[in-house]
Protein backbone atom coordinates (compact mmCIF):
# COMPACT_ATOMS: atom_id res chain seq x y z
CA UNK A 1 0.00 0.00 0.00
CA UNK A 2 1.31 3.44 -0.92
CA UNK A 3 1.80 6.11 1.74
CA UNK A 4 -0.93 8.24 0.15
CA UNK A 5 -3.40 5.33 0.25
CA UNK A 6 -2.51 4.61 3.88
CA UNK A 7 -3.09 8.24 4.85
CA UNK A 8 -6.44 8.25 3.01
CA UNK A 9 -7.45 5.04 4.81
CA UNK A 10 -6.55 6.55 8.17
CA UNK A 11 -8.54 9.68 7.32
CA UNK A 12 -11.54 7.48 6.45
CA UNK A 13 -11.27 5.63 9.77
CA UNK A 14 -10.93 8.90 11.67
CA UNK A 15 -14.12 10.21 10.04
CA UNK A 16 -15.96 7.00 11.00
CA UNK A 17 -14.63 7.11 14.58
CA UNK A 18 -15.71 10.74 15.02
CA UNK A 19 -19.24 9.85 13.92
CA UNK A 20 -19.33 6.75 16.12
CA UNK A 21 -18.07 8.69 19.16
CA UNK A 22 -21.19 10.87 18.99
CA UNK A 23 -23.30 7.72 19.48
CA UNK A 24 -20.95 6.31 22.12
CA UNK A 25 -20.98 9.51 24.20
CA UNK A 26 -24.76 9.74 24.05
CA UNK A 27 -25.14 6.19 25.42
CA UNK A 28 -22.32 6.17 27.96
CA UNK A 29 -19.98 3.86 26.05
CA UNK A 30 -16.39 4.59 27.05
CA UNK A 31 -13.29 4.47 24.86
CA UNK A 32 -12.21 1.45 26.90
CA UNK A 33 -15.43 -0.39 26.05
CA UNK A 34 -15.06 0.52 22.38
CA UNK A 35 -11.56 -0.97 22.47
CA UNK A 36 -13.07 -4.17 23.91
CA UNK A 37 -15.62 -4.34 21.08
CA UNK A 38 -12.96 -4.11 18.36
CA UNK A 39 -11.50 -7.64 18.78
CA UNK A 40 -15.04 -9.06 18.98
CA UNK A 41 -15.80 -7.50 15.61
CA UNK A 42 -12.45 -8.62 14.18
CA UNK A 43 -12.85 -12.26 15.20
CA UNK A 44 -16.50 -12.51 14.16
CA UNK A 45 -15.65 -10.98 10.78
CA UNK A 46 -12.97 -13.63 10.27
CA UNK A 47 -15.46 -16.35 11.15
CA UNK A 48 -17.98 -14.88 8.68
CA UNK A 49 -15.30 -15.23 6.00
CA UNK A 50 -15.18 -18.99 6.66
CA UNK A 51 -12.06 -19.12 8.80
CA UNK A 52 -11.81 -21.87 11.43
CA UNK A 53 -11.04 -21.15 15.08
CA UNK A 54 -7.46 -22.32 14.48
CA UNK A 55 -7.12 -20.02 11.44
CA UNK A 56 -8.41 -17.08 13.48
CA UNK A 57 -5.99 -17.90 16.30
CA UNK A 58 -3.06 -17.87 13.86
CA UNK A 59 -4.15 -14.66 12.09
CA UNK A 60 -5.10 -12.66 15.18
CA UNK A 61 -2.54 -13.87 17.70
CA UNK A 62 -5.26 -14.60 20.27
CA UNK A 63 -5.26 -17.79 22.34
CA UNK A 64 -7.87 -20.38 21.33
CA UNK A 65 -9.77 -19.75 24.59
CA UNK A 66 -9.97 -16.03 23.74
CA UNK A 67 -11.11 -16.73 20.19
CA UNK A 68 -13.94 -18.94 21.48
CA UNK A 69 -15.00 -16.27 24.00
CA UNK A 70 -15.06 -13.57 21.33
CA UNK A 71 -17.03 -15.78 18.94
CA UNK A 72 -19.61 -16.41 21.67
CA UNK A 73 -20.29 -12.69 22.13
CA UNK A 74 -23.83 -11.56 21.32
CA UNK A 75 -24.66 -10.60 17.74
CA UNK A 76 -27.33 -7.88 17.30
CA UNK A 77 -30.80 -9.07 16.29
CA UNK A 78 -31.97 -7.93 12.86
CA UNK A 79 -35.75 -8.18 13.35
CA UNK A 80 -36.06 -4.55 12.19
CA UNK A 81 -34.58 -5.42 8.79
CA UNK A 82 -36.83 -8.47 8.44
CA UNK A 83 -39.98 -6.47 9.23
CA UNK A 84 -38.99 -3.82 6.70
CA UNK A 85 -38.51 -6.45 3.98
CA UNK A 86 -41.78 -8.17 4.85
CA UNK A 87 -43.83 -4.96 4.64
CA UNK A 88 -42.10 -3.88 1.43
CA UNK A 89 -42.66 -7.25 -0.23
CA UNK A 90 -46.32 -7.35 0.79
CA UNK A 91 -46.96 -3.81 -0.47
CA UNK A 92 -45.34 -4.48 -3.84
CA UNK A 93 -46.95 -7.88 -4.56
CA UNK A 94 -50.18 -7.49 -6.58
CA UNK A 95 -51.32 -10.92 -5.38
CA UNK A 96 -51.75 -9.57 -1.85
CA UNK A 97 -54.05 -6.55 -1.28
CA UNK A 98 -53.04 -4.22 1.55
CA UNK A 99 -56.08 -5.43 3.49
CA UNK A 100 -56.34 -9.19 4.11
CA UNK A 101 -58.43 -11.58 6.23
CA UNK A 102 -56.50 -12.78 9.25
CA UNK A 103 -57.67 -16.34 8.71
CA UNK A 104 -59.67 -18.36 6.24
CA UNK A 105 -59.16 -21.10 3.74
CA UNK A 106 -59.42 -18.89 0.66
CA UNK A 107 -56.38 -17.25 -0.92
CA UNK A 108 -55.15 -14.64 -0.22
CA UNK A 109 -55.15 -14.15 3.54
CA UNK A 110 -52.65 -12.99 6.15
CA UNK A 111 -51.31 -16.50 6.70
CA UNK A 112 -50.54 -16.72 2.96
CA UNK A 113 -48.48 -13.51 2.86
CA UNK A 114 -46.63 -14.53 6.04
CA UNK A 115 -45.87 -17.93 4.49
CA UNK A 116 -44.48 -16.25 1.38
CA UNK A 117 -42.47 -13.37 2.85
CA UNK A 118 -42.22 -13.79 6.63
CA UNK A 119 -41.47 -17.40 7.46
CA UNK A 120 -39.09 -16.35 10.25
CA UNK A 121 -42.18 -15.35 12.28
CA UNK A 122 -45.43 -16.99 13.29
CA UNK A 123 -48.51 -15.17 11.97
CA UNK A 124 -49.52 -14.24 15.52
CA UNK A 125 -46.13 -12.77 16.39
CA UNK A 126 -45.92 -10.83 13.13
CA UNK A 127 -49.46 -9.48 13.59
CA UNK A 128 -48.52 -8.22 17.06
CA UNK A 129 -45.31 -6.52 15.82
CA UNK A 130 -47.09 -4.81 12.92
CA UNK A 131 -49.85 -3.47 15.18
CA UNK A 132 -47.42 -2.37 17.94
CA UNK A 133 -45.32 -0.43 15.41
CA UNK A 134 -48.46 1.11 13.84
CA UNK A 135 -47.64 -0.56 10.54
CA UNK A 136 -51.05 -2.26 10.40
CA UNK A 137 -54.48 -2.15 12.00
CA UNK A 138 -56.80 -5.03 12.83
CA UNK A 139 -60.58 -4.74 12.70
CA UNK A 140 -63.31 -7.33 12.14
CA UNK A 141 -60.76 -10.11 11.59
CA UNK A 142 -59.13 -8.04 8.82
CA UNK A 143 -55.52 -6.77 8.92
CA UNK A 144 -54.72 -3.63 6.90
CA UNK A 145 -51.35 -2.02 6.24
CA UNK A 146 -51.24 1.64 7.23
CA UNK A 147 -48.71 2.60 4.55
CA UNK A 148 -46.27 3.95 7.14
CA UNK A 149 -42.55 3.55 6.53
CA UNK A 150 -40.93 1.02 8.83
CA UNK A 151 -39.12 3.00 11.51
CA UNK A 152 -37.94 1.68 14.85
CA UNK A 153 -39.96 3.18 17.68
CA UNK A 154 -37.43 2.81 20.49
CA UNK A 155 -33.83 3.96 20.80
CA UNK A 156 -32.74 0.31 20.80
CA UNK A 157 -34.56 -0.40 17.54
CA UNK A 158 -33.09 2.69 15.90
CA UNK A 159 -29.60 1.72 17.02
CA UNK A 160 -30.08 -1.80 15.63
CA UNK A 161 -31.30 -0.33 12.35
CA UNK A 162 -28.35 2.07 12.25
CA UNK A 163 -25.91 -0.81 12.78
CA UNK A 164 -27.36 -2.62 9.77
CA UNK A 165 -27.32 0.49 7.56
CA UNK A 166 -23.80 1.51 8.57
CA UNK A 167 -22.46 -2.02 8.17
CA UNK A 168 -23.97 -2.37 4.71
CA UNK A 169 -22.58 0.98 3.56
CA UNK A 170 -19.06 0.34 4.87
CA UNK A 171 -19.04 -3.14 3.30
CA UNK A 172 -19.82 -1.52 -0.05
CA UNK A 173 -17.00 1.01 0.39
CA UNK A 174 -14.58 -1.78 1.39
CA UNK A 175 -15.64 -3.87 -1.62
CA UNK A 176 -14.94 -1.00 -4.02
CA UNK A 177 -11.67 0.02 -2.37
CA UNK A 178 -10.44 -3.58 -2.66
CA UNK A 179 -11.10 -3.55 -6.40
CA UNK A 180 -13.48 -6.50 -6.31
CA UNK A 181 -15.60 -7.02 -9.41
CA UNK A 182 -18.13 -5.89 -10.24
CA UNK A 183 -17.92 -2.54 -8.43
CA UNK A 184 -21.03 -1.86 -6.32
CA UNK A 185 -23.26 1.19 -6.54
CA UNK A 186 -21.85 4.03 -4.40
CA UNK A 187 -23.23 7.49 -5.18
CA UNK A 188 -24.14 10.63 -3.26
CA UNK A 189 -25.85 13.86 -4.29
CA UNK A 190 -25.54 16.99 -2.19
CA UNK A 191 -25.46 20.78 -2.28
CA UNK A 192 -23.71 23.49 -0.24
CA UNK A 193 -25.86 26.25 -1.73
CA UNK A 194 -29.36 25.70 -0.30
CA UNK A 195 -30.48 28.57 2.00
CA UNK A 196 -31.14 27.28 5.56
CA UNK A 197 -34.81 28.30 5.45
CA UNK A 198 -35.31 26.14 2.34
CA UNK A 199 -33.80 22.97 3.86
CA UNK A 200 -37.10 21.72 5.40
CA UNK A 201 -38.88 22.07 2.04
CA UNK A 202 -36.10 20.31 0.12
CA UNK A 203 -35.98 17.60 2.79
CA UNK A 204 -39.69 16.84 2.37
CA UNK A 205 -39.49 16.88 -1.43
CA UNK A 206 -36.51 14.53 -1.34
CA UNK A 207 -38.30 12.19 1.06
CA UNK A 208 -41.29 11.97 -1.28
CA UNK A 209 -39.07 11.21 -4.28
CA UNK A 210 -37.04 8.69 -2.29
CA UNK A 211 -40.14 6.77 -1.18
CA UNK A 212 -41.28 6.45 -4.80
CA UNK A 213 -37.81 5.21 -5.74
CA UNK A 214 -37.83 2.76 -2.83
CA UNK A 215 -41.08 1.18 -4.01
CA UNK A 216 -39.54 0.60 -7.46
CA UNK A 217 -36.54 -1.16 -5.88
CA UNK A 218 -38.80 -3.28 -3.67
CA UNK A 219 -40.71 -4.39 -6.77
CA UNK A 220 -37.45 -5.37 -8.52
CA UNK A 221 -36.21 -7.38 -5.53
CA UNK A 222 -39.58 -9.03 -4.90
CA UNK A 223 -39.88 -10.14 -8.52
CA UNK A 224 -36.65 -12.13 -8.19
CA UNK A 225 -37.28 -13.66 -4.75
CA UNK A 226 -37.90 -17.39 -4.52
CA UNK A 227 -39.18 -18.33 -1.04
CA UNK A 228 -38.56 -22.02 -1.70
CA UNK A 229 -34.95 -21.44 -2.74
CA UNK A 230 -34.32 -19.22 0.30
CA UNK A 231 -34.51 -22.25 2.56
CA UNK A 232 -31.66 -23.88 0.66
CA UNK A 233 -29.29 -20.89 0.50
CA UNK A 234 -27.07 -19.04 2.96
CA UNK A 235 -29.44 -16.99 5.12
CA UNK A 236 -26.70 -14.36 5.63
CA UNK A 237 -26.70 -13.47 1.92
CA UNK A 238 -28.51 -10.18 1.35
CA UNK A 239 -28.57 -7.70 -1.51
CA UNK A 240 -30.22 -4.32 -1.76
CA UNK A 241 -29.79 -0.57 -1.63
CA UNK A 242 -29.75 1.94 1.23
CA UNK A 243 -31.27 5.44 1.22
CA UNK A 244 -30.54 8.18 3.73
CA UNK A 245 -30.64 11.98 3.98
CA UNK A 246 -27.85 13.92 5.65
CA UNK A 247 -27.37 17.44 6.98
CA UNK A 248 -23.92 18.50 8.13
CA UNK A 249 -22.70 21.88 9.25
Amino acid sequence: MSEDAKEAAEALLEEVFIALLQIADRHGITIKRMAELLPIAQVQAMRAQGMTQQDIMAASGYALKTVRKLLAADIPNDNYNRIERFVGSWMSDPNFPQSLPLNGGRFPNFHDVVFRYGREFTPGALQRILVEQALATVEDEQITLTGRAVLGQSTTERLESGAISLGNFINTVAHNISGHQPPLLERRIWSHSIPPDRIPIVREQTLSAALEFKEKIVAILSAEEDPEAMEQTDSSLAAGIGIYWFERG
